[in-house]
């Protein structure tokens, strides 16, 4: 039997921004196939859309800790996705190459 997990938004704009993995790593690790849905770029780039409320925007390690959390794929269309603009999507696109993920699809 095949276990899909799937969750909803993921994103971190917090102190301790890794931590909001810890509770849940071992279930996610559980999942053949984890998907996630990603609320913000991940990316050091672009300027804030001045629409944009409350911009979120996550650093590179953010994708790191998601791969290594056991989450698969992501969807990259929420509603943060151009807070900062199409460089910070397409960084956030670019992303399973440069954390040298082969298994992870975004």
């Amino acid at each position: 039997m095949t276990t899909i997990l799937a969750s909803g938004d993921v994103a971190i704009s917090r102190p301790q921004q890794l931590a909001i993995l810890d509770g849940c790593r071992e279930a996610l690790a559980r999942a053949d196939l984890c998907f996630a849905q990603l609320e913000a770029p991940i990316s050091e780039r672009g300027s804030k859309a001045p629409n944009a409320r409350l911009a979120m925007r996550s650093p590179l390690k953010w994708a790191t800790a998601l791969r290594d959390a056991g989450i698969d794929v992501v969807s990259c269309a929420g509603n943060h996705c151009l807070d900062y603009g199409y460089d910070a999507l397409s960084d956030t696109l670019r992303i399973p190459a440069i954390v040298n993920s082969k298994s992870t699809r975004w």
